[in-house]
C-alpha cells in the first residue's frame, strides 16, 4: 500500500487533518478509526467578557486574551477522550497570505526535542516595556489534550500574524507518539496511518479590532492611525446547533413517525433496514456580517458567513455527507454499507456532526443509535 501525507480538509474548514492515506480509504464520512473532526478555538477570557452575547463563545482572539482549544475526538465506538490520543501541541506564527500547517512545515527538517517551549510574555510585561516581544516560533507548546494559553502580544501578531497551533497523536495501541512526531518533523512523505495529526489556527483580529485595541493599551505603532469605530466589525463567534430531531421514514421521505429531539450524546433506537431523518438547526440568525479588506487594503468589502455542515456516522449509509443551509437534514440508512458489517459492534452506531459558519467558528453534535430486532 502506498502511503503519502495528504491535507484533508474541505474549502471552507478552519480546521484540517493530517493524515497516512494509502489506497483503498474507506468513505471520507465513515468513521473507522479515531480522528480529531474539529478543535475549536475558545477565547475563555475576554478583555471585555460583556461584549460578548450570553450563551456565546468568542471564534477569535486578541493578544493578551487567553483561549482553549477543545478538540472533538471521535472513533468507531463513541466519542473520544483527547487524552487518549496523547497529544503534542506545536505553535507557530502564521502570517497573511500563507495556508494552514506553512509554518511548521517551513522549519522542516526539525525536532520535537529541539523545538523551544513557547514563552509567551504576558500582557503586563508587554506593557513595562511599551512595545510588543519578539517570541521564538515553531514552539513546543505542550502535551495538554486541551491546551490553554494567553495569545502572545508579539511583533509578528501586531503585525498580523495568526497563531498556527500543529496536534501530533497517536491511536491507542498504535505507533507511539514520539514516532509520528519525528516522521511528520523530519518531513518524511509516508507516514504510518495510525497516526494523527491536524491543524487549527487561532485566528487575531480583525485587523480593526486589533489596532484600536493596541493602541488603547499604550502599544505604539509606527504610521497607524485610530480606525474609525464604524470600521470595527462584532467579533467573531462560535455558531450553534440548538436542535436535533429524530424521526423513522419511508422510501419516498414520508415520516412514519413523530420527529424526537435527542439532546447532545442522547440515544435513539430503531430497526434494521429502516431510514432515519436527522433535521439540525443552527440559526440563520447567528450569522454575522463582517468585512474583508480588498484592494491591498485600500477599501472594505461586505461578507456574511454561511454554514457548513459535515456529518459522519461508524455504520450504515448517508444521503449526503454536506449540508449547507441553517435548517439541514440527512437521512441514515440502517444498512449494511461497504465494508460494514452485518449489524453494527454491539448493536450500536453513531452518528456526528459539524456545522462551521465559513470563518474560525464551529460546533458540533453527536448522537448514538441503537439498532433493537
Amino acid at each position: 500500500m502506498s502511503r503519502q501525507c495528504v491535507l484533508c480538509a474541505a474549502a471552507v474548514t478552519s480546521m484540517s487533518v493530517l493524515t497516512g492515506c494509502g489506497d483503498g480509504l474507506p468513505l471520507f464520512e465513515k468513521i473507522v478509526e479515531h480522528r480529531i473532526l474539529s478543535a475549536p478555538v475558545i477565547v475563555t477570557s475576554p478583555h471585555d467578557p460583556e461584549a460578548v452575547p450570553q450563551g456565546y463563545a468568542r471564534a477569535e482572539a486578541l493578544p493578551g486574551e487567553t483561549v482553549q482549544l477543545s478538540p472533538f475526538v471521535v472513533g468507531p465506538d463513541g466519542v473520544v477522550d483527547a487524552a487518549d490520543l496523547d497529544l503534542r501541541w506545536i505553535a507557530c506564527e502564521l502570517f497573511p497570505g500563507r495556508g494552514e500547517f506553512a509554518c511548521l512545515s517551513e522549519s522542516f527538517p526539525q525536532s520535537l526535542d529541539e523545538l523551544p517551549a513557547c514563552d509567551f510574555p504576558t500582557l503586563e510585561e508587554v506593557a513595562m516595556s511599551g512595545a510588543p516581544a519578539d517570541i521564538e516560533t515553531p514552539c513546543f507548546l505542550g502535551d495538554d489534550p486541551n491546551p490553554t494559553f494567553t495569545i502572545p502580544v508579539s511583533v509578528g501578531v501586531v503585525s498580523g500574524a495568526d497563531i498556527e497551533l500543529t496536534a501530533i497523536g497517536s491511536t491507542p495501541g498504535g505507533t507511539p507518539t514520539d514516532r509520528c512526531a519525528a516522521d511528520i518533523l523530519a518531513g518524511k512523505d509516508n507516514l504510518p496511518n495510525d497516526c494523527i495529526y491536524a491543524v487549527q489556527v487561532a485566528s487575531v483580529g480583525s485587523k480593526a479590532r486589533l489596532i484600536d485595541w493596541l493602541l488603547s493599551v499604550g502599544i505604539e505603532l509606527d504610521e497607524v492611525e485610530a480606525p474609525d469605530p464604524s470600521s470595527i466589525d462584532d467579533p467573531d463567534l462560535h455558531p450553534r446547533v440548538t436542535s436535533f430531531r429524530v424521526s423513522v421514514v419511508d422510501d419516498s421521505g414520508k415520516e412514519l413517525t413523530d420527529p424526537v429531539e435527542v439532546a447532545l450524546g442522547g440515544e435513539f433506537a430503531a430497526k434494521p433496514g429502516q431510514t432515519l431523518r436527522i433535521d439540525t438547526t443552527s440559526p440563520e440568525s447567528d450569522l454575522q456580517d463582517f468585512r474583508i479588506p480588498v484592494n491591498l487594503g485600500a477599501s472594505l468589502e461586505d461578507r456574511q458567513e454561511q454554514y457548513y455542515g459535515q456529518w459522519f456516522i461508524t455504520w450504515g449509509e448517508l444521503l449526503s455527507n454536506e449540508s449547507l443551509d441553517p435548517e439541514s437534514y440527512n437521512e441514515w440508512r440502517l444498512k449494511p454499507a461497504g465494508d460494514d458489517a452485518e449489524t453494527p459492534p454491539d448493536g450500536v452506531a453513531h452518528l456526528y456532526y459539524v456545522v462551521r459558519d465559513g470563518r474560525n467558528g464551529a460546533a458540533h453534535w453527536w448522537i448514538s443509535l441503537r439498532i433493537e430486532p
